[in-house]
């Protein structure tokens, strides 16, 4: 092997020692490099073919896709924490807080869409809630029971992304997103004279009908209505019956009372507006009848 190297470097003449070899070793290395190249082309080749089949798989699941409507019909619950941050109404009980709650009968209608996303089954859905759901309660002030806190929900709408696993015929779902309602939150205050019938005093008492953004979570489970179950499982029309439960929060708002700070919030308070903060709270269980169906 040394006479085979001495006699290839004698036809490579170089001014420096260190770089003899670089004939050598490009000549010895030339097959492999060509073995390397042929293999990064074979990888592409395969690196493509992965990548169309990839593609067809994501082509074949928006075949798949499909969409539902329904309607619901439940019961829902308000539930509302009112806080009287500096003792106004519960005088010298700052931070005494009230709960208050009622259910009603609630109905409405819903629009989604089922879909894959990398083998992932989901949903999105939007639906509409109308039901005059209200609660209220004069314990504000609980020695003169004269001032009256009411909350009540106009119209309810969320918009929802979830997951769905199928365990037999039942599927399984799991929920969240955004919630918008309109809400009705207020106090009202009324004064008792000897001279006067009782009559609402503006100066402690408010009312705000405004839009508020929250929060939802739900989990639900989900069968086919049809004669053969089995087969309803494959059709893209298939009637559906849901039980879902809805957990909708909307967190705090802040209000003022004695708006003309003509007295103190509290003892020893200062004179100027006082605080309240209503916290709003929903919950819903509802039975859902759909029908999907393909665009």
């Amino acid at each position: 092997m040394k006479k085979i190297l001495s006699t290839i470097l004698c036809y490579f003449p170089v001014k420096k020692r260190s770089y003899g070899f670089l004939p050598v070793f490009l000549f010895l290395m030339f097959p492999g490099f060509l073995n390397a190249t042929e293999e990064t082309a074979e990888n592409k080749e395969k690196a493509q073919k992965a990548s169309d089949v990839f593609v067809e798989v994501d082509l074949n699941k928006k075949d798949d896709d499909d969409y539902y409507f329904g309607v619901f019909v439940g019961a829902g619950k308000l539930k509302n924490t009112h806080v009287d941050v500096e003792g106004f109404a519960n005088w010298g009980h700052p931070g005494s807080s009230v709960d208050y709650d009622d259910s009603a009968t609630v109905g409405g209608f819903l629009i989604g869409k089922k879909a894959s996303i990398n083998g992932l089954p989901v949903r999105l859905e939007l639906d509409g809630t109308f039901g005059k759901m209200s609660a209220q309660t004069n314990r504000l002030d609980p020695e003169g029971l004269d001032e009256t806190a009411k909350s009540e929900v106009l119209w309810l709408v969320t918009a929802r992304a979830g997951l769905e696993k199928n365990v037999g015929l039942v599927t399984l779902l799991a929920n969240s997103g955004l919630a918008l309602a309109r809400i009705s939150n207020s106090v009202t205050d009324i004064d008792f004279r000897r001279d006067a019938p009782p009559q609402r005093d503006p100066d402690d008492s408010f009312q705000d009908n405004s839009i508020h953004l929250g929060w939802v979570f739900g989990l639900g489970a989900e069968i086919p209505l049809d004669k053969n179950l089995q087969r309803a499982l494959q059709d893209d029309e298939t009637w559906t019956l849901r039980l879902e439960g809805s957990y909708i929060n909307f967190g705090k708002d802040r209000y003022t009372v004695n708006h003309s700070g003509n007295n103190r919030c509290g003892v020893d308070g200062p004179r100027r507006p006082c605080i309240y903060t209503i916290k709003n709270e929903i919950g819903i269980l509802r039975f859902v009848l759909s029908r999907r169906f393909s665009l």
